[in-house]
């Protein structure tokens, strides 16, 4: 699948400030910045992201409505056309920009004083690209590598943040935000997988693989949660079970678990049963010998129950 994304990174503290300079309202939370046309995250180097999907980010315009005494990253990236460019901007005026187009020659273009490790970058992809035997053009991740060693984000690559859904503020100040189903998993779900034995990684997001994890009778579990409330609650479930002396060539299971379609009012009323909340549970089992595992089996149930995030 293709990636167009563009977006701006700013060295600031008020990250709602920023939004509402920006002229953006907050929506909800997303597990990924690709589940919304602009979405916000705040990196471990402490920069505030804001990104837009399909290249929808006005950049020149957003960066000249940031404070002209904060630095900021205004980052373009495509790669049907593998063009990619991250430009340092302060006070309207540009600080030094690295570019890549592959259509053109020369490929790459480098302004102003960028910082030191650009030249080591372009180095080690230089010597890859002189060591590929295919059609692979490994200086287009020159910009991206230095957005992340700047900021913290790589463009399209943001797993590990928390991200928020942005949209534009609209006339008569900004809605109340509903309460953030993303605190909400923290505090109720986490609770309830540490008193089934699940352990939890501090330096992963819950939507990281291995971000969850426990291991139970020699096997080792992991899940992980992608989720988005932006028009409504959804939360899907992805998990992985493998033995834990052989995690290769041990593979037990794995896939996702979704709740399942709520029935319309109609339905429930001419059924004349009152529908309980449930989950489909999907997934491929795989056994040491390469063999797909039934979904009857011991380790498929164990490992696929999906009962504990059900609404």
């Amino acid at each position: 699948m293709s990636l167009n994304i563009n977006w701006i990174a700013v060295e600031a503290m008020d990250r709602d400030a920023i939004l509402d300079r920006l002229g953006f309202e907050i929506v909800g939370d997303i597990s990924s910045e690709l589940l919304s046309k602009f979405s916000c995250a705040i990196t471990s180097k402490g920069w505030i992201v804001v990104v837009g999907r399909g290249a929808s980010l006005r950049i020149d315009a957003t960066l000249a409505a940031l404070p002209p005494e904060l630095q900021a990253l205004g980052c373009e990236l495509s790669d049907v056309v593998m063009w990619a460019r991250v430009r340092a901007m302060k006070g309207g005026k540009q600080l030094w920009a690295v570019e890549h187009n592959g259509e053109k020659t020369p490929r790459d273009l480098i302004q102003g004083d960028p910082p030191p490790q650009v030249a080591e970058f372009k180095r080690r992809l230089e010597m890859e690209q002189a060591a590929e035997d295919e059609a692979v053009d490994h200086l287009f991740d020159l910009p991206n590598d230095v957005s992340e060693s700047v900021c913290g984000y790589r463009g399209g690559e943001g797993s590990g943040l928390e991200w928020i859904a942005l949209r534009h503020r609209k006339g008569g100040g900004s809605r109340d935000r509903a309460p953030s189903l993303l605190t909400a998993m923290k505090s109720a779900l986490l609770p309830d997988l540490s008193d089934r034995g699940w352990a939890f990684d501090p330096e992963l997001a819950i939507s990281e693989v291995g971000g969850i994890y426990r291991d139970l009778s020699g096997i080792s579990q992991t899940i992980w949660v992608g989720y988005s409330d932006v028009t409504r609650s959804n939360i899907l479930v992805r998990f992985s079970a493998y033995e834990t002396a052989t995690p290769k060539s041990g593979f037990r299971v794995y896939g996702l678990a979704k709740p399942a379609p709520t029935p319309s009012f109609w339905s429930r009323l001419i059924s004349g049963r009152r529908q309980q909340p449930r989950a489909t549970v999907l997934f491929r089992g795989l056994s040491p010998g390469g063999l797909r595992a039934p979904a009857s089996t011991r380790a498929g149930r164990r490992a696929g129950s999906a009962t504990w995030y059900r609404p």
